[in-house]
C-alpha cells in the first residue's frame, strides 16, 4: 500500500507538469509556468525520496514549521494552469491569519490537498460554471480545511466508500482519497465529507496545528 501511495504521488506530479509542458514554447514561457514546473519538480523529488525510504528504519516523517499561506501557494502553483485553461473559478477563503504557523509534514499536506483538488477537477468536467473553493479556519489547537466543488457530486451510496483504497467512480486508481485518509491518520487528524452551501461536494480535513504523533 505504501508503494502504491508513493507511485500515485509521482504520477500526480507528472500529471500536473504535463499539462503545462505540452503547451510550452521558448518564446511564450511565463514566470508562472516556470514556477509550476519547479513546484512539480519539488513534489517529484519529495515523492521519490519517500519511495526510496519505504521499508527503511529511519523516520521519514519530516516535521517543519511553515505558514498556512505557503501551503496554499503550493496548491495554487500546482493547479494554476488547469484552473485557467479549464475556466475554473478558484477561491481561497482565509478565516484565520495567513501567517498562522503549522508544524507538520509539509509534503504530506501538499499531497493530500493536491489529491483532493485533482478529484474536484475531474468532477467538474461537465459543469458549466466551474468552482473550487478552499476555506481555512483554526482554533487554538487545530486547523480545518474545507475543499469544495460544484461538480457532479457523490451518490449517497458511495459516500461511505470514498476513502477506501481502490474504490473509484471516475476510472482513476482509487488511491487518492485513501492516501489522504492515511496521511490524516499519521498526523492524528481526520478527513470526512461534509456540506458547504453552494457546493455539491466538500471534503473536510482537520488536524493539529503542531505535530503530536506518538514517538
Amino acid at each position: 500500500m505504501l508503494t502504491a501511495f508513493a507511485s500515485h504521488d509521482i504520477k500526480n506530479a507528472i500529471h500536473n507538469m504535463d499539462g503545462v509542458v505540452s503547451q510550452l514554447s521558448v518564446d511564450t514561457i511565463t514566470e508562472d509556468e516556470i514556477l509550476l514546473i519547479r513546484e512539480c519538480a519539488n513534489r517529484l523529488r519529495d515523492s521519490l525520496d519517500e519511495f526510496t525510504n519505504i521499508g527503511l528504519p529511519q523516520d521519514t516523517n519530516v516535521i517543519e514549521p511553515f505558514e498556512i499561506v505557503r501551503l496554499m501557494s503550493s496548491i495554487s502553483i500546482l493547479h494554476r494552469h488547469d484552473l485557467k485553461y479549464e475556466n475554473i473559478h478558484y477561491k481561497v477563503v482565509y478565516l484565520l491569519d495567513k501567517s498562522t504557523v503549522i508544524s507538520q509534514n509539509f509534503h504530506w499536506l501538499v499531497q493530500s490537498l493536491n489529491n483532493i483538488v485533482i478529484n474536484s477537477k475531474i468532477a467538474l468536467r461537465n459543469t458549466q460554471d466551474k468552482k473550487i473553493q478552499i476555506t481555512l479556519s483554526c482554533d487554538d489547537n487545530s486547523v480545518t480545511i474545507l475543499i469544495s466543488d460544484n461538480g457532479i457530486g457523490i451518490p449517497p451510496e458511495n459516500k461511505p466508500k470514498v476513502f477506501t483504497a481502490y474504490f473509484t467512480t471516475t476510472g482513476g486508481s482509487g488511491i487518492g482519497l485513501a492516501h489522504v485518509a492515511n496521511v490524516m491518520k499519521q498526523i492524528n487528524g481526520k478527513v470526512e465529507l461534509t456540506e458547504e452551501a453552494g457546493f455539491t461536494t466538500t471534503v473536510k480535513l482537520n488536524f493539529p496545528l503542531k505535530c503530536d504523533t506518538p514517538s
